[in-house]
């Protein structure tokens, strides 16, 4: 009787498996596979359209990491399979640093807070990913341990995602249809590199973006962008009045925050 149970059970568990690994299951992996590397591919279209070798780094960080990440899952070859593991935890690892760094950081806006979304659906369906592949977390570490060691895991989990340069705070535009001076970005640059407005009063500055990806007038006490003055709101290929407080005679410095290389010179003066 103990026999005949035991032979039961082994035929059950055989049946359960041959089930996880038919036509119906593999399809499935196939479909998730492809939307993880089409989502990963989404983000990095999405940091390289931004500008600025912050977003363009990064970009191509997942670009990197979902290129490895169908080779090792997809491919058929044994080489590449051994560390199927190493090429989800590091895009998982990757794309929760960049959601973190970019709630930290900032530049807060639509199309990031767009960008967050996708990251958070790639860790999710890798983590539905993982433990399909691995039945658990265990599984998981015990694949990795087996192969090469969690060192290098856990390196690649610690890549820190640059998601743009740190914005102190933001001025919200005035609805305002004239403007004392008027800057306009055009192909990742300021049409002027030298700004002159009047001393001791409120200035409004109109900024014209005539580019697909964000930009915004910040002004700080010197080129070391340590102190700031103002931090005018991001926009996206659109225009915008900002009222900025009153300066001392000096020279000042500005930038865009998003693309720090988009800078030149203010001048206040009596």
């Amino acid at each position: 009787m103990t026999l005949m149970n035991q032979h039961r059970m082994r035929t059950a568990g055989l049946g359960a498996s041959a089930a996880n690994n038919g036509p119906a299951n593999r399809l499935a992996r196939i479909v998730l596979t492809l939307v993880i590397v089409e989502l990963s591919l989404a983000t990095a279209y999405i940091h390289l359209g931004l500008g600025g070798e912050l977003f363009t780094v990064n970009g191509v960080g997942y670009l990197g990491l979902a290129t490895a990440y169908a080779a090792t899952v997809a491919v058929p070859i044994a080489i590449l399979q051994r560390f199927a593991w190493l090429a989800r935890l590091g895009l998982a690892g990757y794309t929760l640093v960049t959601i973190g760094a970019y709630l930290v950081v900032g530049p807060h806006f639509t199309l990031g807070w767009i960008t967050k979304g996708i990251e958070v659906a790639i860790v999710g369906l890798l983590l539905v990913d993982m433990l399909g592949a691995y039945g658990s977390v265990r599984g998981l570490l015990r694949a990795a341990s087996e192969r090469t060691g969690l060192i290098a895991a856990i390196a690649l989990a610690g890549i820190v995602a640059a998601c743009g340069a740190s914005a102190a705070g933001s001025n919200p535009p005035i609805e305002q249809t004239d403007a004392d001076v008027t800057i306009t970005s055009r192909d990742l640059a300021f049409d002027q590199t030298s700004l002159t407005i009047e001393a001791r009063t409120p200035t409004t500055l109109r900024l014209v973006n005539e580019d697909a990806a964000p930009h915004n007038v910040a002004i700080y006490s010197d080129d070391s962008a340590t102190e700031s003055l103002f931090i005018g709101e991001l926009i996206t290929a659109t225009s915008v009045v900002y009222e900025v407080p009153e300066l001392e005679p000096g020279t000042y410095y500005f930038r865009c925050d998003l693309h720090p290389e988009m800078d030149g010179t203010l001048t206040a003066e009596d």
